[in-house]
């Protein structure tokens, strides 16, 4: 019998009272490495350009934002959920430390896809958000 999968518990696990609407986002760091590219995927409750301008004053490469966010009704979850999903279909989450700020930003994944924003991450998002929808 297989356990299972963390991205079902996950689904699965009562909503926090503090989950809030808001945009799922991905931007590219143009840092790549060998035959992965990296994808930042987060999460914001506010206007998703604020944390761009934010973003933009934490990474020394240059970051591609992909201009349509997903729109969720449960960003926090949709985004750990998303997470989840990455890391179970073999993508590395990469845990560095920020060269700028110090902190590691466990929302960046290798992926092996420079159009993994169209082709896996934000039908990933779309379909997890509706998941999430659909249970509440």
């Amino acid at each position: 019998m297989n356990p299972p999968s963390r991205v079902l518990q996950a689904l699965e696990k009562p909503l926090s009272p503090a989950e809030r609407p808001g945009a799922v986002y991905t931007f590219r760091i143009l840092d790549d490495r060998g035959e992965f590219c990296l994808f930042k995927v987060g999460r914001t409750s506010r206007d998703w350009r604020k944390r761009q301008a934010e973003w933009a004053n934490c990474d020394e490469h240059e970051q591609v934002w992909f201009e349509d966010p997903v729109y969720v009704s449960s960003c926090h979850r949709v985004e750990s959920v998303v997470h989840k999903a990455l890391e179970e279909m073999g993508y590395q989450r990469i845990r560095e430390p920020c060269k700028k700020c110090q902190r590691v930003h466990v929302e960046i994944f290798a992926i092996p896809n420079p159009n993994a924003w169209e082709e896996v991450i934000k039908p990933l998002i779309e379909e997890i958000g509706m998941e999430v929808q659909s249970r509440m």
